[in-house]
């Protein structure tokens, strides 16, 4: 595998991994997150799901880049 390949996968990892910190490290930051998501989501899928729940799909889907 080339290296430019393998760090550019790398650096994307690391930017995954660093987003999902900077949501879970206190209720504050993720209460803040809570809310964005909500605001931010389609309203059709903000009628059928709760923030929260799309919160966490979104940071199971960030969790998983890496992975």
């Amino acid at each position: 595998m080339d290296y430019v390949v393998l760090g550019c996968r790398c650096m994307v990892g690391l930017v995954f991994i660093a987003s999902v910190v900077g949501k879970v490290r206190g209720r504050e930051p993720y209460a803040g997150f809570v809310g964005a998501t909500g605001r931010l989501a389609p309203g059709w899928l903000a009628a059928r799901a709760p923030a929260g729940v799309l919160a966490g799909g979104v940071i199971a889907a960030e969790v998983a880049v890496p992975v």
